[in-house]
C-alpha cells in the first residue's frame, strides 16, 4: 500500500493484514523501490501524493519494472470519509 495519510494506511492495514501479507510505502518513490524489490501481486495507492503520484507510480513501474504482473488499484482518502 502506498499513502502518505499515515491514518488511512492504518485503517487498511488492520483490515488487510488478517488476510495479506501486507507492506507500506509512504510515497511514490518509497513506493516505487519497493516494488522493485518485492515483485508485489498487488499495489493500492493513494492518487495525489507528494513525490510522486499514483498514477506515476503505476506507470513507471509498467515501464521500469514489466519483469513481474502486478494490479495495481488506486484510493483516495474522499472515499473514507
Amino acid at each position: 500500500m502506498v499513502d502518505d495519510n499515515e491514518e488511512l494506511l492504518s485503517m487498511l492495514e488492520d483490515l488487510l493484514l488478517p488476510i495479506y501479507k501486507v507492506y507500506i510505502a509512504h510515497d511514490g518513490r518509497e513506493g516505487l523501490e519497493m516494488a522493485r524489490q518485492i515483485q508485489p501481486d498487488l499495489i493500492i495507492s493513494d492518487v495525489m501524493m507528494p513525490e510522486m503520484s499514483g498514477k506515476e507510480l503505476c506507470y513507471k513501474i509498467k515501464n521500469q519494472c514489466g519483469t513481474f504482473s502486478y494490479f495495481c488499484g488506486f484510493i483516495n482518502g474522499s472515499d473514507f470519509c
